[in-house]
């Protein structure tokens, strides 16, 4: 139940960024220069989710996470993408996330 509650909130903010097939060309392009198209955010869900979700369960924070197509493809080959391209600003979104479930899961009693 924990999980499933730290997951709703997770998604509740979630907004879904679109990235347009890479061609070949664009393949090796530095995981640093975010592409044009991570400025357009579809919010999932409702904006009363968040206060709601934290009213019920008393998680505190929640994350924008970027879903880029490459992310995916990484973590499919077993090269996790915030460990290959660990200066990459998507990385730093993980990793603030994953702290942040570890500090609420552990509020938990």
């Amino acid at each position: 139940e924990l999980a499933e509650s730290v997951v709703a909130v997770v998604e509740s903010e979630q907004l879904l960024t679109a990235e347009e097939e890479a061609s070949s060309d664009d393949a090796d392009a530095d995981a640093d220069d975010e592409p044009p198209s991570t400025k357009e955010r579809t919010q999932i869900f409702g904006p009363g989710h968040k206060p709601r979700l934290s009213d019920q369960y008393g998680i505190e924070h929640t994350y924008s996470v970027p879903l880029l197509d490459r992310i995916a493809a990484n973590g499919d080959s077993g090269d996790p993408f915030v460990l290959s391209h660990p200066d990459a600003p998507q990385s730093s979104t993980y990793r603030e996330l994953a702290s942040s479930v570890v500090r609420e899961v552990g509020k938990v009693k």
